[in-house]
């Protein structure tokens, strides 16, 4: 008996309906945020998931780590960069059924803010100008806190009769930059100034004509804030006839009176008879030996009292420094930042006036050795919380040179 054996085969067809599709799950495209501060700033997103019938289900994201039905509404601190968040969707069984993801970017694009320009306005004695000692304005960065402000014309430099306006900047430290502007006025004497001295006109035979002209002025005018005193310096007129200096001093009206507080030969002189915070106008005027006199130099300068102790300024120092200031009222921190030329290494926020620099730390992710070289630190008082970012004025800077 012969058997037969029969193969069959056959498709079986699934509706597509009996397919289980995919949960819904949409993200937001990348954000981008503005840092509110140094530690980055919050960020607010919306994520919602549903199943093919529209059903909200279960979804959950991270940062923060949240879960929540149907919607999910977040508002999460990001730090400064990019960084990914992923949302997962978790069916019935609470296997993860579709993930997506979206980056949120927090940039620091504003500049600093710049305040405290000052309105700033000198009497002359002389048609040459004046030169004009100011106290440049603060400026406060949202990321970086309080940050160093250059101007030009730089403090104590020669300004003409006129105003002339002085440009300020202050750079973070990525390289955004703020700009400000304020006008120093220097107005023209009053009377008229003692003409410049010329070549006397040749005497009659057998007679002499006395001797009506004037010294020179004298030249490279500096001026320096030093603590508790104003430091002035010159160069003396080259005039055969030139006898001493006479520094005057009043306030900074030119209807105050003038007072006499240097008289000799000397190339420079330091007033600590000064106080803090206030301003002055010195007149440094030349006299020949029949006491013919110049009209005079004009300089402005306000007296400071100098916050920072330790080490002084200029110091050479062989190991780390522990670096100290005065307190300040009101101050609930402080911050204190080191540069090394143009480059800010270190930043600190101690609640005392000191802090001891270490060998080597780390700032910005990079690591940092004190070697040898020139090294500038400036301190400010923070009021308040540091979450508020509000600042008192620059109580100074101080530069110290590591030699070892």
């Amino acid at each position: 008996m012969r058997l037969a054996f029969f193969v069959c085969a056959f498709l079986l067809l699934v509706p597509a309906a009996a397919v289980q599709a995919a949960p819904q799950l949409t993200v937001p495209g990348p954000i981008t945020a503005e840092a509110q501060d140094a530690s980055g700033a919050d960020v607010t997103y919306t994520v919602t998931a549903t199943n093919p019938a529209g059903k909200p289900v279960t979804v959950s994201c991270a940062p923060p780590g949240s879960t929540a039905v149907g919607t999910l509404t977040a508002t999460v601190h990001f730090p400064l960069g990019v960084t990914t968040v992923t949302c997962s969707v978790i069916d019935e069984t609470g296997a993860v059924a579709a993930t997506a993801s979206f980056t949120v970017t927090v940039a620091d694009t504003s500049p600093p803010v710049i305040a405290g320009t000052p309105a700033v306005q000198v009497d002359a004695a002389g048609v040459g100008g004046a030169v004009v000692s100011y106290l440049p304005p603060t400026a406060v960065d949202s990321v970086d806190g309080p940050v160093p402000v250059s101007c030009s014309p730089a403090s104590g430099s020669l300004f003409p009769i006129g105003s002339t306006t002085v440009t300020c900047t202050a750079s973070d430290s990525r390289g955004n930059t703020a700009t400000a502007t304020f006008a120093v006025t220097v107005t023209a004497p009053t009377t008229a100034p003692t003409p410049p001295p010329t070549s006397p006109t040749p005497p009659p035979p057998g007679r002499s004509v006395p001797d009506t002209v004037p010294p020179h002025e004298v030249g490279k005018v500096q001026v320096e804030s030093i603590n508790r005193a104003i430091r002035l310096s010159w160069a003396l007129p080259s005039d055969p006839d030139f006898d001493h200096i006479e520094v005057q001093r009043s306030s900074s009206s030119s209807d105050a009176p003038l007072i006499t507080v240097y008289s000799g030969s000397a190339s420079s002189f330091t007033d600590r008879s000064v106080n803090g915070g206030t301003s002055y106008r010195y007149v440094i005027v030349t006299v020949d030996r029949v006491g013919n006199r110049s009209a005079g130099i004009t300089v402005a300068a306000t007296a400071r009292l100098f916050m920072l102790l330790s080490p002084r300024d200029g110091a050479t120092l062989k190991k780390p420094p522990r670096l100290v200031w005065r307190s300040w009222p009101s101050a609930t921190y402080y911050n204190l930042q080191l540069f090394r030329g143009s480059q800010k290494i270190f930043s600190a926020w101690p609640i005392r006036p000191g802090l001891r620099i270490k060998k080597t730390w780390i700032f910005g992710g990079k690591r940092y050795t004190l070697s040898r070289g020139t090294y500038r630190w400036y301190v400010w008082p923070g009021l308040g919380p540091r979450s508020a970012t509000d600042y008192g004025p620059l109580l100074g800077n101080s530069s110290f040179t590591v030699k070892r």
